[in-house]
């Protein structure tokens, strides 16, 4: 039976709206290496700046010795762009000849102060057991304050805006490698799109049968 020109063109309407998602949804991976890339700043109010961050695993690569004067501390920032989150963050590799490293996030594209724990998004120690070891989600760790203490600020991904992060060894040497999975999320206006195509179909279709 012939569909309807009414039906192809919801059907239409359906595919170019997932067309457009998918499009979106793909986009090379941002990588920073240090020594490769320079050093990260160890600044708090003027971190590194990577920039946007679009859908797919973006790696941050360094380390930080504790014997150095003043201690060397990693600061870095990107952002979140609008319709996506940071899912996870996954610790890829780690090694420390202590046994652990100090790993925070803060809202915004610095962070005023490193004394005051209000400040901070979240904190976690990494590297020293299950959940922070090389493989796991940290950011549910993050969110909890494992060792900064407070009231959660966040639970789950993390939506757009601008993040700055915090790597810190006050003993041994620490190499890292952190990787950020920025995913896309449909614009309402995508999800109502697809919603009326998908209803008018199966309606369309009802009809005819």
């Amino acid at each position: 039976m012939r569909i309807p020109v009414f039906t192809r063109f919801y059907a239409f309407c359906f595919a170019a709206a997932i067309c457009c998602f998918e499009a979106s949804s793909v986009h090379a991976a941002i990588v920073f290496i240090e020594p490769t890339d320079g050093e990260l700043s160890g600044t708090s109010t003027s971190p590194t700046n990577l920039g946007s961050l679009f859908a797919g695993s973006h790696n941050v690569v360094g380390g930080t010795v504790s014997t150095t004067t003043p201690i060397d501390r990693d600061f870095w920032t990107f952002t979140v762009p609008v319709n996506h989150q940071l899912s996870s963050i996954t610790l890829a590799a780690f090694s420390n000849s202590d046994n652990r490293s100090f790993f925070a996030v803060a809202s915004g594209s610095s962070l005023s102060a490193i004394n005051n724990a209000d400040l901070l998004l979240g904190g976690t120690f990494v590297g020293d057991a299950a959940g922070r070891l090389v493989g796991d989600n940290l950011l549910d760790d993050l969110a909890a304050r494992v060792h900064i203490g407070g009231t959660p600020k966040f639970s789950g991904p993390l939506g757009p805006g601008a993040y700055t992060f915090w790597s810190q060894e006050t003993q041994g040497t620490v190499t890292y490698n952190y990787q950020f999975n920025i995913t896309a999320v449909p614009e309402p206006s995508s999800i109502a799109l697809v919603a009326c195509a998908v209803g008018s179909i199966l309606f369309r279709r009802k009809r005819i049968a």
